[in-house]
């Protein structure tokens, strides 16, 4: 009699423990699918960095230029004035290098970030982050094909301002928009009024 206590108790007891271990295993199922859904929440909510297009409408890269310390700087559009505070990420071959961002006063749509220079033909990865949270807002792989270049200090937006006798010359990069210039100095020679 004492064995069958103990043995109807050992199987009750092996029932329970079957039980738990199958609520722990959907459990743990329910919270690994919830953290999946969660990340590809997050993975939508980052937007696509890309260069602007001639009429932009959405976060995009107008331009890459060098300041007058020989800093890199980037005209970023940003359309949503609620769009808040970043700075940007560039990620290269040769590293990583963080460029501070400020809004432009004059134009509410326009952004400069400025570091780090960065080359020709040079494939990097750039991340717009919050400077809040440092939350990833936008990324996008690009190859700098095009940059504009300037004798002369910003102008009074922040923007570089092109020299007396020089033009702007407009590239195609690896995107499917045109971005910003390299000056070309206009030569007068051979003078065609020279006898």
């Amino acid at each position: 009699m004492i064995q069958q206590r103990f043995a109807s108790r050992k199987s009750i007891l092996l029932v329970l423990a079957g039980i738990l271990l199958l609520a722990l295993l959907a459990l743990t199922w329910r919270i690994i699918s919830l953290q999946k859904e969660a990340s590809e929440i997050v993975a939508e909510k980052v937007l696509k960095l890309r260069y602007c297009g001639a009429n932009p409408d959405e976060l995009c890269i107008l331009s890459f230029g060098r300041d007058a310390e020989e800093n890199l700087a980037v005209s970023l559009f940003v359309p949503d004035r609620k769009f808040p505070d970043f700075y940007l990420k560039i990620k290269r071959i040769t590293g990583e290098s963080v460029y501070e961002c400020e809004k432009n006063k004059e134009v509410s749509t326009s952004v400069f970030c400025y570091g780090e220079m960065v080359n020709l033909q040079e494939k990097m990865e750039v991340s717009l982050l919050a400077e809040k949270d440092d939350r990833l807002l936008a990324a996008g792989n690009l190859t700098l094909n095009a940059i504009l270049l300037s004798t002369q200090s910003q102008g009074s937006d922040g923007t570089p301002t092109l020299a007396a006798g020089a033009t702007a010359e407009t590239l195609t990069s690896t995107a499917e928009t045109p971005i910003a210039a390299t000056l070309t100095p206009q030569l007068s020679y051979p003078n065609p009024s020279y006898p």
